[in-house]
C-alpha cells in the first residue's frame, strides 16, 4: 500500500462531520451513518472490505489503518 497513515487519517477526518463526532479519532464515537461512509471510502480508496464488526473492534483511527494495511493484497 502506498498510502501513509497521514493520508488515511486525513481521509477519515474529511468524511466525518465534527458536529456529530466529538473525537473523530475514537471509532466508538461514530454514528452508524458515519461508519457506513468510512467503510465505503476504505473500499473505494484501498480496495479493502472491512466488516462492520471489524471496524467497531478498532478503538482508534490508527488501529483501523493498521487493520486496513493488513488486508491489502
Amino acid at each position: 500500500m502506498n498510502k501513509s497513515y497521514s493520508e488515511f487519517n486525513s481521509l477519515i477526518k474529511s468524511l466525518l462531520d465534527p458536529n456529530f463526532t466529538a473525537d473523530y479519532e475514537r471509532v466508538d464515537t461514530w454514528t452508524s451513518m458515519q461508519t457506513l461512509i468510512v467503510v465505503s471510502a476504505i473500499d473505494e480508496h484501498y480496495d479493502v472490505v472491512i466488516a462492520y464488526e471489524e471496524l467497531k473492534a478498532c478503538s482508534s483511527v490508527k488501529e483501523l489503518y493498521e487493520r486496513v494495511v493488513s488486508k491489502v493484497v
